[in-house]
């Protein structure tokens, strides 16, 4: 496995700590053993000075206590004293060890009233040094140990995630269909490998989307340029008249205006829905504005519009986008429904809002009413000329409405009626 970055700062961390918690390890190891050796020997030069005070009367100066020196002071008079006995020491201390390179020397001042006993004993083992000097060895190499296991360790756990890096940059247009293998233990990659394959679904349903949408939009343009053309190039074959030139130009303009409704659509079905402008709106005086937009085609097609439950509503939101569902919606309506029927409208709200339109119209065989809010997708009855749109109405809808975590609700039947709630 290679030394990336992120291995290196995670060894260069490791190492780091492991180094610290080791110091302080072998600091403290060294200061409760030097602590150990020292009251350890304390409590046995206090036994010896008790044997001696115990057998003062007959003591002697026997192999026992050769390894010792002792001074022996009663009624502030000395009445022993080893050969050679240090005089220099500090015995004001009770109990002192002294450092003489790689032994020690203890001196133990036993009191008892006036009485007192002093012992010295030379030439210990300093066990401390000893360990200190091990620790010395053994500290780097425990360091260079474990460094070599969480080497390891990294790099089991480091080997999902570079898997994943290597993957993400191959991951093109073409191979979206590639998913990241999910590792058998640590719960953290394994979320990690689900949700970048989750990520990469959701990327070629988007590709294929955007596939889909781009044959749609090329099917749609072509249609009106293709009639453009046409009329053109038949005006040029030969000279006509002023009329026919006139229909041809009118012909022209027709498929223009259709254009520019076709284009029109889409920038809006594009438009970054992160431009909204949020803030509370009055939905039933969003609607009212909406009715009175289309009294006229009410009119015209001389269709009755009810208004069923109307209530006062407040919402956080975009005015101009929840006018656009409210417009596209009753357009809908007012375009699929006969000349002389009936449209109802709803808006309350319960624990949730609620915006219902329902007309008499065509209706919708139960089998397209889940295609009927993709791009560009019109109902077969709706497909001629006299029909106007282009079948992205609805996309817009559901877009908007998803946006605001809502949700469209479709009931129809066919040559009957047709049912549309969004929820809020």
């Amino acid at each position: 496995m290679k030394f990336n970055s992120l291995k290196i700062k995670i060894l260069l961390w490791f190492g780091a700590v492991l180094i610290i918690i080791i110091f302080i390890f072998s600091f403290l190891a060294v200061y409760f053993f030097n602590k150990s050796i020292k009251e350890s020997i304390k409590n046995r030069l206090y036994k010896e000075a008790v044997y001696i005070e115990n057998h003062l009367k007959n003591f002697s100066y026997n192999e026992k206590l050769t390894n010792l020196e002792v001074l022996i002071y009663q009624n502030n008079k000395i009445i022993f004293k080893s050969k050679n006995f240090d005089k220099n020491i500090d015995f004001n201390k009770t109990f002192q060890v002294i450092d003489e390179g790689e032994k020690l020397r203890a001196v133990f001042v036993y009191k008892n009233g006036e009485d007192k006993i002093i012992l010295i004993k030379k030439n210990i083992i300093d066990k401390v040094e000893n360990l200190e000097d091990t620790l010395l060895v053994l500290d780097p190499l425990l360091i260079i140990i474990l460094l070599f296991f969480a080497n390891k360790m990294i790099n089991k756990i480091l080997e999902p995630v570079e898997k994943t890096t290597e993957l993400a940059k191959k991951i093109t247009i073409q191979n979206l269909n590639e998913t990241l293998p999910i590792p058998k233990n640590y719960t953290e990659l394994q979320n990690l490998a689900l949700a970048f394959n989750e990520m990469i679904k959701r990327l070629n349903e988007g590709a294929k989307k955007i596939e889909r949408f781009n044959s749609d939009v090329s099917h749609e343009l072509k249609t009106p340029l293709t009639i453009i053309k046409g009329e053109i190039d038949l005006a040029l074959r030969k000279e006509r008249n002023i009329d026919y030139y006139k229909n041809a130009l009118k012909k022209i303009n027709n498929e223009i205006s259709n254009l520019q409704k076709i284009i029109n659509s889409l920038l809006l079905l594009i438009k970054n829905l992160s431009n909204q402008n949020n803030k509370l709106i009055e939905l039933d005086d969003v609607l009212l504005q909406v009715l009175e937009r289309f009294e006229g085609k009410l009119k015209e097609k001389n269709l009755k519009l009810h208004i069923e439950n109307f209530e006062k509503v407040l919402f956080t939101g975009d005015k101009n986008l929840i006018y656009v569902v409210f417009s596209n919606l009753i357009e809908n309506a007012i375009k699929y429904t006969p000349e002389n029927k009936n449209i109802y409208v709803s808006l309350y709200q319960d624990s949730n809002i609620h915006f219902i339109v329902e007309d008499e119209g065509i209706g919708i065989k139960k089998e397209e009413i889940s295609k009927i809010t993709d791009e560009f997708y019109r109902i077969e009855k709706s497909r001629n000329k006299k029909t106007e749109g282009f079948g992205l109405g609805l996309s817009i809808v559901k877009k908007i409405v998803e946006f605001y975590n809502g949700k469209i609700i479709i009931s129809s039947e066919v040559n009957k009626d047709t049912k549309v709630e969004v929820v809020f």
